[in-house]
């Protein structure tokens, strides 16, 4: 099985298409598909296998997503990517997970997000990049922050989590918002 990948400093990151969501979830063990998913229980794995079995894009949608491995390691420490991605429309909503609780606070999903970011602009030509976050998730509030993305509104009840209906803060990135901010990471490389 062929992957292609971005790189980071200290991450790989493979990208999954549904050849090869279909290949892992129909022909490796249970085992394999956990480690291969980053997934820690039964429950997780079936949420990856329901994504790859049932279908990657519909009409006007799609997705692109990537595995974040340890470049050290090679262990999958989690996911980042596009999905409700609008080719036509040249947009998408931004996701994230860091399944390994022992990894966060380190910058991981930063380093991640910028090389991202930096892909969706790219090579996929997105103008706008959006992005749904539980209100009391401060870590993540202050990750999109960074990156210089703006607070749009307040999606009430918009997520449900174990039943539970939470509200939700809509961000959205410009292309031309997200340039000045790549500018600036260049010269600060280029100094120093």
């Amino acid at each position: 099985m062929q992957f292609e990948y971005l790189e980071t400093s200290r991450l790989r990151l493979r990208l999954l298409t549904q050849e090869i969501y279909r290949e892992v979830c129909l022909t490796w063990t249970a085992a394999q598909q956990k480690a291969f998913f980053g997934a820690a229980t039964d429950k997780e794995l079936a949420q990856e296998q329901a994504r790859g079995l049932g279908g990657m894009s519909t009409y006007r949608s799609t997705i692109r997503y990537f595995h974040l491995l340890d470049k050290e390691s090679g262990q999958t420490l989690g996911s980042c990517g596009f999905h409700n991605w609008y080719p036509d429309h040249r947009r998408a909503e931004i996701g994230y997970v860091l399944n390994d609780s022992a990894r966060r606070g380190q910058g991981l999903m930063r380093e991640a997000l910028a090389r991202i970011l930096d892909y969706g602009f790219a090579e996929m030509d997105l103008n706008r990049v959006e992005a749904f976050i539980g209100r009391d998730n401060e870590p993540s509030l202050r990750l999109v922050r960074g990156f210089g993305f703006t607070e749009e509104g307040m999606l009430r009840e918009h997520w449900n989590v174990d039943g539970v209906l939470h509200d939700s803060v809509l961000f959205g990135l410009l292309r031309k918002e997200y340039r000045p901010l790549l500018a600036g990471r260049a010269t600060r490389s280029a100094q120093g």
